[in-house]
């Protein structure tokens, strides 16, 4: 796969990726033996994969993984080989920045009371595909880069990621989210049983 700069749009329920060639190519390879998607453990590779997996999900588990795009994104920036060790390079922050974009931002409305909130969703990608999670792990990852660029020898630029709105309309949103979530995953499991 190429690593250029992604741009995707809508295509009915489902959205169509597209990479720029830059010339940078990555490898991955399907296991269908553990059921996921294998590369390097290097940072860039792994937060490209979680990319991928973010932008193309589906409201359906994916056959070989058995969970949604959304659920295996997460699942990688919230997992150790996803925690920098060292600063992040451009091309790094570049793919936790389009994975952060996938997060709507919430803002009281209008601004000086606290009554309705605005929710701002990004119409080229299908809601399904848009979750809060994205923006808090890329803000984890970003807020771990800019502790560790300080030991840099050179100077690096320090990373705040998207702004996600008002934390409370976040916290209230997640809530909600994570209970209909482990509903729908507890009824799945009934069902297989």
């Amino acid at each position: 796969m190429p690593f250029g700069r992604l741009s995707s749009t809508r295509s009915g329920h489902h959205v169509a990726i597209h990479v720029e060639n830059n010339g940078v190519y990555g490898r991955f390879a399907i296991n269908s033996v553990l059921g996921r998607i294998d590369c390097p453990a290097e940072p860039v590779l792994i937060y490209t994969k979680a990319m991928f997996h973010a932008y193309s999900s589906s409201v359906v588990a994916d056959p070989l993984t058995g969970r949604t795009g959304t659920e295996e994104a997460l699942t990688f920036l919230r997992s150790a080989k996803c925690q920098p060790s060292t600063a992040l390079t451009l091309g790094q922050l570049e793919k936790l920045e389009a994975i952060a974009k996938l997060s709507p931002r919430r803002e009281y409305y209008p601004p000086g009371l606290k009554k309705l909130q605005e929710i701002y969703w990004n119409p080229e990608i299908p809601y399904h595909s848009q979750h809060e999670e994205f923006g808090l792990a890329v803000e984890e990852i970003c807020r771990i880069h800019n502790e560790l660029s300080q030991f840099h020898p050179e100077p690096i630029e320090k990373r705040d990621s998207e702004p996600l709105g008002d934390r409370y309309l976040l916290s209230r949103a997640l809530a909600s989210r994570r209970k209909l979530e482990n509903n729908s995953r507890n009824s799945e499991l009934t069902c297989q049983i």
